[in-house]
């Protein structure tokens, strides 16, 4: 599934969809799901100013620390160069958790 449009608007739809995903009427139907046994993690990639991610990664790796632990969340800012819609180089970022996780570092 892809997600584009304005910042705000794409962090809403994506809080949603998490909420979705992380209802009680999901884990019902993934129940009745052959072989599923519950909610599969949700993954976002997505591409930010490369100046930011050290930002994201603060002094140390201590920021990206920081979040992993309040959120539980798995994140990774990756060294592959991405290219923004305004044309300029920039940073991966995978946020990979339960849909609630994902909504927390989003949140962050």
């Amino acid at each position: 599934m892809k997600v584009d449009g304005p910042g705000r608007s794409v962090q809403s739809a994506v809080q949603m969809l998490g909420q979705a995903l992380d209802s009680a009427e999901y884990e019902d139907y993934l129940k009745r799901a052959p072989g599923a046994q519950s909610v599969p993690p949700v993954e976002m990639t997505f591409a930010i100013p490369r100046e930011f991610a050290g930002v994201v990664i603060g002094k140390g790796g201590g920021t990206v620390e920081e979040l992993k632990r309040v959120t539980s969340a798995e994140i990774n800012v990756n060294s592959t160069p991405a290219t923004l819609p305004s044309g300029e180089v920039g940073t991966y970022v995978k946020v990979t958790g339960r849909p609630s996780q994902f909504i927390n570092a989003q949140a962050f």
